[in-house]
């Protein structure tokens, strides 16, 4: 949001004021402030430091002469001397000033010099203890208690007093004036506040009021003359907006410290916490509350950073907790994944300290910390928290109870997102096998662990047994009559992976396309769960090769995430770079290539240079350099990536032999084929020790080098590497596995390339004839085709060749358009095939361009 404000501050036309207010660190402001524009800057800050930012005015308190002519004007005391003489008692320092001048006008004061006598006489020392390094002007102390004690005896109700000690404990960048329309607070705690019978009619009459309102009487409203008379007595301000209102945090203090002294700090922090609470919403509303959600958690910190060392009652750091709990949830439904963990990870400490580790709460917190960790890509902490958590859950409760099998669930979900399906496939197999059958079939939890479970199956390579999973689980829960809306939508959105891995894009749009429609009415459509879902429909329409409607999904769904979260968001950025796929697989290369180039940009600087979607994305930008000859820079951005890698993750982690591959690849496509190989087969031993040979990866690398062999003509080595592969693939996959198919179509393609054309053909047309038995689309099948069609012009069948050739191009010309580099490959293989037909076919060795007929 700031960056958005930012941006549109550099690009306004005409003059505009930024004001960054009590900042802290220069530091962290830096990139906050235009760089271009007419925009002025004003910051304030305690610390001289800021300086270096701009010029440095001294503005920390008024001058003689504007002191007293702020008094007289605020007062209407007719009185200079005695004006300056007061100014002079206060230090001319404009907080003070303004609670004196807002006390001598309420209270009705006929001279500066009788309240310069009551101010001398006031009891500071009594009534403040200031703690060692807080010190601060007496007169001034004086002044603000001189303020709130007036503001206290005209307030019949209390309510004015009271709102003052919960602004006190609030924060001092200010409160939103939604929490005053929502939040409530309880009746006074005492039995009797009011002394005479005209206070306690009056208090009945105001208390009636408000039980109309609240019939069970147990929480008043914030009414707007409480708010007026903290105004009226300078203790309170409203934003220039009129939509917060603050207070000066040395007024904060002074009430605190007053309170802790009179013993009332207890009573001003259980107002806060009650306002609080009544503003709680369900987490699921928070994008749609988001303004109030976000001034909610800055609140509910800020009351807990006030009271904690004030406070040893039990109930209330529960409570406090609780709400802290909640603002971590908050977060994370607001899409603020960074700050969720972060504070996660304090509000797990403070529950540890203050409740135990084995409390429930506790526990709690410890699930939610191990959720975000997860989430942010702190995958061995949270997996480590996870573990806690259930041996903690397993000792307390035992390995029966539905709470420990939830927390074993969410330990395999762990896995699963942190990218070891392995471990989870045998925790949820585990579970539904020893508990499933006492559960039932139809058992939330096992609904849940059905899901997770087919979607480690998808992870692992056996499709078959996922989608069979999934389709059922699915299927159970539509049949319930009231199903979890939530679960049927994670449920399709799994089974939909499903159909993308096997090949099925039209079976996954369906899919997708209703859990949009499903999360557009019950979230709204810029919710960032609506936009995750955006997003893989988008993706699937790129797999069934709608480009089009990929890109235009994307697109938009691009713009909701910069309108809504902010062009430096996470999300944001990968949409990106979910878009720059898109554009490169529509052939708008250069698109890509700009995209690709700001997602790093922009990811270096909010995650960092080392970070591992970062990295990845320096992996597509070389792949698309490649696509336009740009060789040497896609060298030069793979050689940086994998420095990084080898240096955070070591030389044998799975994303640096990953992109090891790749820079072998750009060598390759360099004409350093020897570099390409060399670096390829050491790659690939380090593949088989750390992965095993049978490891996705190391297929994948096995096949590369395969490819590499058979740029140089080393057929019989090429082909010994893609039998090895396809036997291994073979048998640890099912039959109709995407990968076994691409493995087939290597053999064939390297069997053509040896000239050996009438094996390469029987392998071209099984593989053919086994696709469209299984059902796949001819659009997924434009590879094999094209294969097959320089087969048989290897063996002279033109005839077919061209036939099968002019399909894959009248299929290739729908799909991505005449233009399209693809396209433009297989307008010109077709028109060498033509020409060569009509060369065999003409008489006497003429070619096309002997006969003088086909001369201009």
């Amino acid at each position: 949001m700031a960056r958005r404000a930012i941006e549109q501050l550099a690009t306004r036309e005409g003059e505009s004021l930024l004001v960054f207010d009590n900042a802290a660190n220069p530091d962290d402001l830096r990139r906050f402030i235009p760089t271009v524009g007419r925009c002025r800057i004003v910051i304030t800050s305690v610390d001289t430091a800021f300086g270096q930012l701009g010029t440095l005015l001294d503005v920390a308190e008024f001058t003689p002469e504007e002191s007293i002519a702020y008094l007289l004007g605020r007062t209407d005391i007719d009185d200079p001397i005695g004006a300056g003489a007061l100014a002079a008692e206060l230090g001319d320092l404009p907080l003070a000033l303004a609670a004196a001048a807002a006390t001598i006008r309420q209270r009705r004061y006929h001279s500066f010099a009788h309240y310069q006598t009551d101010l001398r006489d006031y009891p500071v020392q009594q009534m403040l203890q200031r703690p060692p390094g807080h010190e601060y002007d007496q007169s001034t102390a004086a002044a603000l208690l001189m303020s709130v004690d007036a503001l206290s005896g005209e307030d019949v109700s209390g309510a004015s007093a009271r709102l003052i000690g919960i602004m006190a404990v609030l924060s001092p960048d200010g409160v939103s004036s939604s929490i005053f329309e929502t939040g409530r607070i309880r009746p006074t705690r005492e039995a009797s506040p009011l002394d005479d019978e005209p206070r306690r009619t009056a208090f009945a009459k105001i208390l009636k009021r408000f039980r109309r309102q609240d019939p069970l009487g147990r929480l008043l409203s914030i009414g707007g003359e409480a708010i007026d008379d903290g105004v009226r007595y300078s203790l309170l301000a409203w934003s220039m907006t009129d939509e917060s209102l603050s207070m000066h945090r040395l007024t904060a203090r002074v009430v605190r410290e007053r309170a802790s002294v009179a013993g009332k700090f207890h009573e001003m922090t259980m107002d806060a916490l009650d306002l609080l609470e009544s503003c709680r919403f369900d987490e699921s509303e928070a994008w749609n509350r988001r303004d109030l959600a976000a001034d909610l958690v800055t609140q509910i910190e800020a009351l807990w950073d006030n009271s904690e060392h004030h406070q040893s009652d039990r109930n209330i750091r529960v409570r406090l907790l609780k709400l802290r709990g909640w603002s971590v949830n908050v977060m994370h439904s607001l899409a603020d994944f960074s700050r969720a963990a972060e504070l996660g990870g304090r509000v797990l400490a403070d529950h540890e300290r203050f409740l135990g580790e084995d409390d429930p709460e506790t526990m709690h917190s410890r699930a939610t910390m191990a959720d975000m960790c997860i989430h942010v890509g702190r995958n061995d902490e949270g997996i480590a928290l996870y573990k806690q958590l259930l041996a903690d859950y397993e000792r307390g409760f035992g390995m029966k109870n539905i709470q420990s099998l939830y927390i074993r669930s969410e330990l395999a979900n762990g896995y699963l997102r942190a990218g070891m399906p392995e471990h989870a496939t045998e925790v949820l197999e585990q579970i539904l096998t020893e508990y499933g059958p006492g559960l039932g079939a139809d058992h939330g939890l096992v609904l849940r662990i059905r899901s997770l479970l087919g979607d480690a199956y998808r992870q692992v390579g056996r499709l078959r047994e996922a989608i069979d999973l999934q389709e059922r689980t699915l299927a159970v829960m539509v049949e319930e009559g009231e199903a979890d809306v939530i679960a049927v939508e994670s449920a399709k959105g799994l089974l939909a992976r499903c159909y993308g891995a096997v090949g099925k894009p039209a079976e996954a749009i369906t899919l997708l396309e209703a859990v949009v429609a499903s999360r557009e009415k019950r979230l709204g459509s810029d919710n960032p769960q609506t936009l995750e879902a955006r997003t893989s429909l988008a993706r699937a329409y790129l797999a069934a090769f709608r480009h089009s409607d990929a890109i235009n999904c994307h697109e938009q769904t691009l713009a909701e995430r910069e309108r809504t979260l902010g062009a430096d968001h996470p999300d944001t950025l990968y949409e990106l770079a979910a878009l720059a796929d898109a554009y490169r697989s529509r052939g708008r290369l250069h698109d890509a290539i700009d995209l690709y180039e700001r997602a790093i940009t922009e990811g270096n600087r909010v995650f960092g240079d080392y970070d591992l979607n970062v990295l990845g994305w320096h992996g597509d930008l070389a792949a698309s350099y490649l696509s336009v000859g740009r060789t040497n820079e896609a060298i030069a951005v793979l050689q940086g990536a994998l420095t990084r890698l080898r240096s955070t993750l070591g030389e044998e982690h799975k994303y640096t032999l990953i992109t090891r591959e790749r820079l072998a690849i750009a060598y390759g496509c360099a004409g350093r084929h020897g570099e390409a190989i060399e670096l390829l087969q050491h790659n690939l031993a380090d593949c088989e020790r750390v992965m095993g040979p049978e490891a996705r990866t190391t297929c994948q690398v096995r096949s590369t080098l395969a490819a590499a062999f058979t740029e140089l003509g080393s057929f019989d080595e090429a082909l010994h590497l893609q039998r090895v592969n396809l036997s291994i693939l073979e048998r640890t996959l099912e039959a109709d596995h995407p990968d076994i198919c691409g493995a087939r179509l290597s053999l064939g393609a390297t069997l053509a390339r040896a000239e050996r054309m009438s094996d390469a053909i029987q392998i071209f047309e099984q593989l053919l004839a086994d696709q469209e038995l299984l059902g796949v689309g001819k659009l997924d099948t434009l590879g094999v085709r094209q294969h097959l069609a320089y087969a048989y012009s290897g063996v002279g069948r033109m005839s077919d060749a061209i036939t099968v050739c002019q399909g894959v191009l009248d299929d290739a010309v729908q799909v991505y358009g005449r233009d399209h580099p693809y396209a433009v490959d297989v307008r010109n293989t077709l028109s060498a095939m033509k020409t060569r037909a009509a060369e065999v076919l003409l008489p006497n060795g003429q070619t096309m361009h002997d006969d003088p007929e086909d001369v201009d």
